[in-house]
């Protein structure tokens, strides 16, 4: 927060971005193994201790070596797991369970073959006060609250994710399996009184867990449904189980990560196959059309149709769909490709063999041609009326590619799995073909054979912090982390887990000692300098006291930011903001209105990290009394 003090007044101005777990309040635990800075290791391998990221210092301890369970470094989607031995291992603390209260267990991992495995349970050996989450008789997600009562079906050996809540008062208990939509449901239990945890046991002495752990939150409160998908489609994007969830669950086919490809300035296409609204089918097999969910309205049609591939297929990608094409097929556009213009063109796809490739291409052929592609086989290359740059070869496996262009000096890069730049300089350094084809090039020829899942262009060079938003984003969703370089910002962590501030300048015109009716105007200016992106941002102002607030004053000057920005204000100090101002509100002159007291700028779209992109400014007037 930023405070402004001197003989104008005082005036507030702060901003505030989410970061997942969506839901923070009353968050009581939150165990992380992908996080390697919170896990304590003997050699590498025996787990003495992890640290609760929740800030309320649940440490989960187990200083007995022969009990330690094991840190697997790449055990889930490329990301760390802790395995537990199913016969001693087990990490435990005497506080962080939520008592006599409301609860929400959340637990993502893997269930072997034990009998107990117990997932998230009391440490404390008293069973008439205790809770436990666990797999009972084998794989069945299970509540316990002084009895095990509720049921829910099973998950098998794979890797799963389950939320379980309990009301105090009602006693009522849902699970919900993987995102289902239709949980199961029980009343009986009753609240526990025991604070202590324990993750792969229980009691100390039991129950043990066969499988692993990859991450585990409790809440003091019953999640929202909206709460509750927005952690669920947290996790299954994070750790590359998004095809677990229901095709009905809002996350199915996009990250709760408060990033989208319209999250940055000058997107001038985008394609998602994931998204069934956006693909139109013959039959739910042949695509007739691939709609550009950019809002220019660049769909695609066909003429030789692909073919949409559902879910749960050979040529799904990490479960959600993608549109194949079998070396004869494609879609196009006569325009929509940035022409006499820097671009950046990403996109998730794999090869199935050695074509010419044409992922994302010119359609016409007129002019300076454009091309996306695999050079002839399996590395993702820029064409430029020749080819010019080529990236490492990615085999048969899914991957992800950034290409970049710069026009004028023809200097072209692709960056492959988040990898470091190929580059080369261009000969024709400028594209002037506006057409798009998707799965071939120059209307029926240099086929691709294999998968296209999603594609997008900007008609800009996206700044080092963006391309690595758009590969985070991508690897995420598409279950892609695990290609990505180690020193990638995004390699275990979705983008938006990144950690950034807004740098606040606050002004106050005219400058001079005002006397009573003088007009004073509220200037707050925001700088994005953090190095990566911030999303969403609010800005907040408090109408200073003795003054009125000008109706209508509330302004935003967003630049080049490609930000929206909406107002909304408070006359109760901040607490709700569904006033309404008014001329001569609160017994103010007219045209002024003494109720308000707090303004609220919503920015949506993400602040950029280079000049031209990264500033704006937020401006209301009041008059003194």
């Amino acid at each position: 927060m930023l405070v402004f003090c001197g003989p104008l007044f005082l005036a507030q101005a702060a901003w505030a971005a989410t970061t997942p777990p969506a839901a923070t309040k009353n968050l009581s635990v939150w165990y992380d193994a992908s996080d390697s800075s919170t896990i304590t290791t003997a050699s590498n391998v025996a787990v003495s201790q992890m640290s609760d990221k929740s800030g309320n210092d649940a440490t989960l301890k187990q200083p007995t070596t022969a009990l330690q369970p094991n840190y697997t470094a790449s055990g889930l989607n490329g990301l760390s797991t802790i395995t537990f031995n199913g016969l001693t291992d087990y990490l435990f603390s005497t506080t962080g369970f939520p008592t006599s209260s409301d609860f929400t267990i959340i637990y993502l991992g893997q269930m072997g073959t034990g009998t107990g495995n117990n997932l998230l349970s009391d440490y404390s050996t008293n069973n008439t006060t205790s809770h436990a989450f666990l797999g009972y008789t084998a794989d069945t997600p299970t509540l316990w609250t002084n009895a095990a009562w509720l049921t829910a079906p099973s998950v098998g050996q794979s890797p799963f994710f389950t939320v379980a809540t309990y009301s105090s008062s009602t006693r009522v208990g849902n699970i919900y399996n993987n995102g289902t939509t239709s949980p199961a449901t029980a009343t009986g239990g009753s609240a526990a009184t025991d604070p202590s945890i324990e993750i792969g046991g229980f009691d100390g002495s039991s129950g043990f867990l066969t499988g692993m752990l990859g991450e585990a939150l409790v809440y003091s409160r019953i999640l929202t449904t909206t709460e509750r998908q927005s952690v669920e489609g947290y996790l299954a994007c994070k750790w590359g189980l998004q095809g677990n969830l229901p095709s009905s669950h809002p996350y199915f086919s996009s990250c709760p990560i408060g990033f989208t490809p319209t999250s940055l300035a000058n997107l001038s296409v985008w394609y998602d196959a994931s998204d069934s609204t956006a693909v139109t089918t013959v039959t739910n097999v042949g695509v007739t059309h691939w709609n550009d969910k950019s809002g220019n309205s660049v769909n695609l049609a066909a003429s030789n149709q692909p073919t949409y591939w559902s879910t749960f297929t050979n040529n799904s990608i990490n479960g959600l769909s993608a549109l194949v094409f079998n070396g004869g097929q494609y879609l196009y556009a006569a325009s929509g490709f940035p022409t006499s213009s820097n671009y950046t063109v990403a996109a998730v796809a794999r090869f199935s063999a050695s074509n010419t490739n044409n992922i994302f291409s010119s359609y016409a052929s007129s002019g300076t041609a454009h091309a996306f592609y695999g050079n002839g086989g399996t590395t993702p290359s820029i064409w430029q009326t020749g080819n010019v740059a080529s990236g490492p070869s990615t085999g048969t496996a899914a991957f992800l590619a950034v290409g970049t262009s710069q026009t004028g000096t023809g200097l072209v890069s692709v960056y492959v799995n988040g990898g470091s730049a190929t580059s080369g300089t261009a000969a024709h350094p400028t594209v002037t073909d506006a057409s798009i084809e998707v799965g071939a090039d120059g209307g029926a020829g240099s086929f691709l054979s294999g998968d296209v899942a999603e594609a997008m262009v900007y008609h800009s060079v996206l700044s080092t912090a963006e391309r690595q938003f758009v590969e985070g984003y991508l690897a995420c969703k598409w279950g892609l982390q695990s290609s990505l370089p180690a020193a990638h910002p995004y390699k275990s962590a979705c983008p938006s887990t990144a950690t950034a501030s807004l740098g606040l300048v606050l002004a106050v015109s005219p400058t001079e000692a005002p006397s009573p009716g003088a007009v004073l105007t509220y200037t707050t200016t925001f700088t994005n300098s953090s190095g990566t992106l911030v999303y969403s941002p609010v800005i907040n102002a408090v109408v200073p006291t003795h003054t009125y607030f000008a109706v209508g004053s509330a302004t935003s000057s967003l630049g080049s930011t490609g930000l929206t920005a909406s107002v909304s204000y408070s006359n109760d100090n901040g607490s709700t903001y569904a006033y309404t101002p008014a001329s001569g509100g609160g017994g103010a002159p007219s045209g002024y209105d003494g109720n308000v007291t707090n303004i609220r700028w919503t920015l949506t779209g993400a602040v950029g990290t280079t000049s031209s992109i990264n500033s704006g400014s937020t401006a209301y007037a009041v008059v003194l009394q």
